[in-house]
């Protein structure tokens, strides 16, 4: 399963898109969330939803800066720079959330 990146207000209502991430670029970003232990993205659900607040974007970035360097792959590193430019538009603008709508 892959997921929509979207950026959402405190209402659910959807400010900004950034694009459908599938599951074959995702599960291995989640894969190596957990074996890191990052604190974050290894929450991520490609199912279900999952949703981030202002407090935890810092977080996220790091473990972004992390993961990039694990992956040759073009594809996916684009995937996780596509989720740090979503982060950065809701920190500009808080209490924006980041939301992966699970499919």
């Amino acid at each position: 399963m892959g997921a929509f990146l979207y950026i959402i207000d405190d209402n659910f209502n959807k400010e900004k898109e950034y694009g459908y991430i599938k599951d074959d670029i995702l599960d291995p970003i989640i894969k190596i969330s957990k074996e890191g232990d990052f604190n974050c993205l290894s929450c991520v659900l490609g199912y279900e939803n999952t949703i981030f607040n202002s407090s935890q974007m810092e977080e996220i970035k790091k473990e972004l800066n992390i993961l990039i360097s694990h992956f040759q792959d073009q594809n996916i590193k684009h995937n996780l720079k596509k989720i740090k430019e979503a982060i950065e538009f809701a920190e500009k603008d808080p209490p924006l959330y980041l939301l992966f709508e699970g499919d």
